[in-house]
């Protein structure tokens, strides 16, 4: 009935002379909504503000679509601004379309303002690698957009360099992702610290931790170290306790890559700080890097936190740190023998990535999937779907992941022998992406239902 009713009401106005100055009234009335939401996204009133970006996702969608399609250039300002102000979230959850609504605005985001123009090109280029998974235009749009460099207070923050260093490491050239990050990082330093109180909500930490993961999976970690050690030095500076949490439980982790086992110490001091803060970001954040320097040391508290951080999902936390959650769930589960519980979590992550339109992330499941399932007694299946993450353009994995990727490979090839992986292998590369994750499925549920009549 309601349904009906709004329908009746759309052609109604539809009929009208004042037609536009209607939906421009409410596309004014969700841009301020957009505004004053965006800033909210990172820090404690997140849950309230990222539920509030999901209740009203359908009049954003609309009030963008009206402006865009609009001839007149100050109503496309307003959809721009609007797809601007929500571009940190459209990293957050690409399931809820910002991203593709980045990439339809990109030629009106060209004749915008310098912070919008980065944020929206930003936006778009990162839905291109994450959703899907086109690496050469996520890397030209990239490009594109931080010839603008970076600017303080921007909603997005540095998402285009991120976007093109990920993009740059994605297909193998290390040396050039290096050479981005390290521009971006001059730019913030030229900046000063004063930009961590200009931007607010601090998406340039985040973007910090983004390429210091870049820089610790090519083996980079003394860099990665003090690339986020400065981060955390600006955010205290700043007075930032959410930023403090974000740098410290970071830096822990790349302490533990580096060789110190009581970088746990600092995760956890991180993890108190965000159950004192809230937000369930946050606080699944912080549960991951405590998991991240146990995986090796106390794997049963490693494990806790994992599954913890993945409740915090359910009260709305980002979905992107679930993916990631499962993504080392998965291996420690496996290591720990406790290989039922890592194949249902190898399920709920590919599911959940593949369902979020993340393609990189599926990747990623893939890998520790192909791990649980070698040890689980099906390395022809672990084959298969390595050859297909072997075959993607994401590859150029380097550093101490790459010795594990490697070492799932040597043990795959060992349990089948080389002819009969290389021809498992050459499957998986002939897959395209929907097929190799239905393959997925079917062979869970084909070893989950095995085990179960067992």
């Amino acid at each position: 009935m309601l349904e009906t009713l709004r329908q009746y009401a759309r052609e109604q106005l539809d009929e009208s002379d004042a037609a536009d100055d209607w939906r421009r009234r409410h596309a004014l009335h969700y841009a301020d909504l957009a505004a004053r939401t965006g800033r909210e996204l990172v820090g404690r009133d997140e849950l309230v503000a990222r539920r509030r970006v999901q209740l009203e996702l359908d009049n954003l969608r609309a009030a963008v679509t009206w402006a865009l399609d609009s001839g007149d250039f100050e109503d496309n300002e307003i959809g721009v601004g609007i797809i601007a102000d929500l571009s940190w979230e459209s990293t957050c959850n690409v399931a809820s379309g910002i991203g593709a609504w980045a990439e339809r605005a990109v030629e009106q985001a060209r004749r915008s303002t310098t912070v919008r123009r980065h944020a929206v090109l930003g936006a778009a280029s990162y839905y291109l690698h994450q959703g899907r998974g086109e690496f050469s235009a996520a890397l030209e749009l990239a490009t594109e957009a931080v010839a603008d460099g970076v600017t303080p207070g921007e909603p997005g923050g540095s998402i285009a360099e991120t976007t093109l260093a990920m993009g740059y490491m994605a297909i193998g050239e290390m040396d050039r992702m290096r050479e981005i990050i390290r521009d971006t990082h001059r730019q913030l330093d030229e900046l000063g610290e004063d930009l961590f109180v200009r931007s607010g909500s601090a998406p340039e930490p985040r973007a910090c931790f983004a390429r210091g993961t870049s820089l610790a999976h090519t083996g980079d970690i003394d860099d990665a170290r003090r690339l986020t050690g400065e981060a955390l030095a600006g955010s205290t500076s700043a007075g930032d306790e959410v930023l403090v949490v974000m740098a410290r439980g970071t830096l822990a982790m790349y302490q533990w890559m580096a060789g110190d086992r009581s970088a746990a110490g600092l995760a956890e001091e991180s993890l108190r700080a965000a159950r004192t803060i809230g937000g369930p970001s946050l606080i699944a954040f912080a549960l991951y890097s405590v998991g991240y320097t146990l995986q090796l040391d106390d794997p049963k508290r490693a494990i806790e936190c994992f599954r913890e951080g993945i409740e915090q999902y359910r009260r709305m936390a980002f979905a992107f740190m679930v993916e990631v959650c499962l993504i080392l769930l998965i291996r420690v589960q496996a290591s720990q023998g406790d290989l039922g519980a890592a194949l249902e979590s190898f399920r709920s992550g590919i599911q959940l990535s593949y369902e979020r339109g993340s393609r990189v992330n599926v990747i990623y499941q893939l890998k520790q999937g192909a791990f649980a399932l070698t040890r689980a007694g099906h390395p022809d299946v672990a084959a298969v779907l390595v050859g297909y993450v072997d075959a993607q353009p994401q590859r150029g994995t380097a550093g101490w992941e790459g010795e594990f990727h490697e070492g799932v490979i040597a043990e795959a090839r060992a349990a089948l022998g080389d002819a009969a992986y290389d021809a498992a292998a050459a499957r998986g590369a002939a897959m395209p992406y929907d097929e190799i994750v239905q393959y997925a499925f079917t062979e869970l549920d084909r070893i989950q239902g095995d085990t179960a009549d067992a």
